[in-house]
């Protein structure tokens, strides 16, 4: 059994290309619903509860799959998730992928994906309005190499296999680096849209769609790859 997966069973097939909604999946948000609706339902197997703060909410104006997304209006909008195993990684492989477009120019230090503040946490926030990268409470980890731009839709994607950790953005990978050390949620839980590590309080304006993490599998590992154009079922 995969450690911290529900339902995975020794020998299950790794799955091909970018897999979908399977038994590495521990967290997988459609962000689907009607326009203002504020639940967001995890369709992975683990059914975490998502708790939406501000005035994070379902979005019908915007989306890369299925007519919605997520929208955080940079001001004290964000969702948030309890502990779970599914985000303490420890030094295995792991993927993380979303979709997300800004809704104009990104704050610096603005997050999108981060575990709180502690041990060895992780984030995902912007180092400057066009750059994001990958860090834990030691420093920089990794970025994407490439440069974010406005109103446009981006797939972020952060894989580690082995000890090899690399970031891509719409498919191409930025800088590889070796980092096999821990990343853990440090017992605490999962934020998307604010920032939780060295810029606490900075929130992500803008929308977010098809928001996957995935514990013991790198989804990708070369230096590229044709991002979804579908949603993970």
């Amino acid at each position: 059994m995969i450690p911290g997966m529900a339902g995975a069973v020794a020998g299950v097939a790794v799955p091909a290309a970018n897999g979908g909604n399977d038994a590495f999946t521990t967290l997988l948000l459609h962000c689907n619903g009607s326009d203002t609706a504020t639940t967001f339902l995890d369709a992975s197997a683990s059914g975490n509860a998502v708790t939406a703060s501000g005035n994070a909410q379902i979005d019908t104006a915007q989306s890369k799959f299925d007519g919605a997304s997520g929208l955080l209006d940079g001001s004290g909008d964000y969702l948030s998730l309890g502990n779970s195993a599914g985000w303490d990684f420890g030094t295995g492989d792991f993927t993380i992928d979303f979709w997300a477009r800004s809704n104009g120019a990104v704050g610096v230090g603005s997050g999108l994906l981060t575990t709180v503040v502690g041990g060895v946490g992780w984030g995902l926030t912007f180092y400057d309005a066009t750059t994001l990268l990958m860090g834990n409470n030691f420093g920089y980890v990794a970025d994407t190499g490439g440069v974010w731009t406005v109103n446009s839709w981006h797939h972020i994607a952060i894989a580690r296999s082995g000890s090899t950790l690399r970031m891509y953005f719409n498919g191409t990978s930025g800088f590889g680096f070796t980092y096999g050390s821990a990343l853990n949620s440090s017992g605490s839980g999962l934020i998307i849209g604010r920032s939780q590590i060295d810029y606490n309080g900075d929130y992500f304006n803008g929308w977010i769609d098809e928001v996957r993490v995935s514990k013991g599998l790198a989804r990708w590992t070369g230096a590229s790859f044709t991002p979804p154009t579908a949603a993970y079922f």
